[in-house]
């Protein structure tokens, strides 16, 4: 058994237990994190690493799938070794963060701050609210509202590669708010006798076959660059600009009958 002349303080702060996997460079064999905190992390490998004491290393974690948190990087110096005929442990500590929100996320999942198989809210939002989506018609508004809010919710949740079950059920809510809002302004349109109804109602039913497709492929394939692309076209900027055009025309109808 090896081991340098670790500072014992360092080694005994808190650390949080964990499953991740963890990737070091040049390294292919199977790893996993034993337990993280702030300043360092003790991993665990049934195959010798070729690390020494003070080697600079840069390390790929990929939390468990139920953290909701996807891979990130590290920059780490090898502080200490162990190993035996079984079973080679290593403890890093943390030069720097390269990803430090992502970092901070998993950190607040294990400690408990931040429930598991949640995302954060997104720094930046997808799509944004705005006086120039507003038709004038406070149901249709605050419905369009709770759209675009779900639909920021579902790109939140792909940009941190959430667990099969977040994924699900933010889908589930996007899915079912689309048919809810839509029979909702459908009904509208047949109280007020909106005679651009039939066309309005065509690209509804399109629309709900084209939002349920793309989701299908998002639970079969998981979030990709290439379907979160499409799905920001086809959903998002596509009932965006059906806001700004026919539904403000709907709107100004029914403010024609009511007057």
């Amino acid at each position: 058994m090896l081991e340098n002349n670790t500072n014992k303080d360092e080694r005994r702060a808190k650390r949080y237990a964990c499953k991740s996997r963890i990737s070091i460079k040049g390294f292919e064999g199977f790893a996993v994190l034993k337990d993280i905190n702030a300043d360092g992390v003790c991993i665990m490998s049934k195959t010798y690493v070729t690390i020494a004491p003070q080697d600079a290393l840069t390390v790929r974690i990929s939390p468990e799938s139920s953290s909701g948190v996807k891979a990130f990087d590290v920059q780490v110096e090898v502080r200490w070794i162990k190993s035996s005929p079984t079973l080679f442990m290593a403890g890093f500590l943390i030069k720097e963060k390269k990803e430090s929100n992502l970092f901070q996320q998993y950190i607040d999942c294990l400690t408990g701050k931040r429930p598991a198989g949640t995302s954060s809210p997104p720094s930046n939002k997808v799509f944004q609210w705005s006086d120039a989506l507003a038709t004038g018609n406070e149901q249709i508004d605050a419905e369009h509202k709770q759209l675009i809010q779900a639909l920021n919710n579902f790109f939140a949740v792909c940009s941190v590669h959430s667990s099969g079950d977040a994924m699900q059920k933010t889908i589930n809510f996007l899915l079912d708010y689309t048919v809810k809002h839509f029979y909702n302004e459908e009904q509208l349109q047949l109280r007020y006798k909106y005679p651009g109804y039939n066309n309005h109602k065509a690209f509804h039913e399109n629309f709900k076959k084209n939002v349920h497709s793309l989701m299908v492929e998002f639970i079969n394939k998981g979030p990709s660059d290439e379907l979160l692309k499409r799905a920001k076209h086809d959903i998002g900027e596509v009932i965006i600009a059906h806001i700004q055009h026919e539904d403000t025309r709907l709107a100004a109808h029914i403010r024609g009958q009511q007057s």
